[in-house]
């Protein structure tokens, strides 16, 4: 369970820390451009979305875990779906929406299908 606990904070700190730096820095130096096909004009509402669902699912997870609650398991479990989804869709994202401009469940069935 300690290594659990760990796992989530690290997490929760990374996720956190990554969408206060990148509010801050204003994508943390990458270019505006990269956005173009992309759903985003600007970096914000990606780290908001980082912050509030990444790092505030990690956070919640890990506080339950330090606190023993009985449904500290089933919170650890959506905090790292919610993560996998993040991941998947930034993937998405960074490489259909700088190329072709393709997005949606088609890049989403082709990623799937790469990583499978």
């Amino acid at each position: 369970m300690r290594a659990l606990i760990v796992v989530v904070l690290f997490n929760a700190v990374s996720a956190v820390g990554g969408s206060i730096a990148m509010l801050f820095t204003n994508g943390l130096g990458m270019p505006t451009s990269s956005l173009t096909n992309s759903p985003f004009t600007s970096f914000f509402l990606p780290a908001l979305i980082l912050l509030v669902v990444v790092g505030g699912t990690q956070a919640l997870a890990a506080g339950l875990l330090l606190g023993y609650r009985e449904s500290s398991l089933l919170w650890t479990a959506f905090a790292g779906f919610a993560m996998i989804i993040w991941i998947l869709k930034e993937t998405v994202i960074i490489r259909f929406c700088s190329g072709d401009g393709e997005l949606g469940v088609h890049s989403s069935a082709v990623v799937a299908r790469e990583i499978a």
